[in-house]
């Protein structure tokens, strides 16, 4: 987690930043983008909470089982967001490092290939 979330929370604001940026036509953002983005600020936060509790030794008391639940549901929310949105390639790397990191390597690998797949 140590050496994968802080790479997703990387790939996260990058992420967030490209899709608020102003479209071509000045146009505001689509509602699923806007759910995508809360969805990604919502996946930040969690995981600087997991890096907090894990450096202070709390982890497991913190976050104990519902940690890949929480992870699921937020990869999922966000990737359901960004279908139509060209930037698949990021989408792809940020789901595989959260899963990979939560011990889901399988899972991630899984959503990160239909999350590579998608298409505007």
């Amino acid at each position: 987690m140590k050496t994968l979330f802080p790479i997703a929370r990387n790939a996260l604001e990058h992420l967030i930043a490209q899709l608020e940026a102003p479209s071509h036509n000045g146009g505001p953002l689509l509602d699923e983008t806007v759910a995508a983005v809360e969805a990604l600020r919502q996946l930040h936060q969690a995981l600087g909470e997991i890096l907090l509790a894990a450096d202070e030794g709390k982890l497991f008391d913190t976050f104990n089982d519902g940690l890949a639940r929480q992870a699921s549901r937020y990869a999922k929310r966000a990737a359901k967001g960004l279908r139509d949105d060209p930037i698949a390639y990021a989408t792809s790397a940020l789901i595989l490092a959260i899963m990979t990191a939560c011990g889901m390597p399988d899972i991630g690998g899984y959503l990160a290939g239909v999350a590579i797949s998608m298409k505007k």
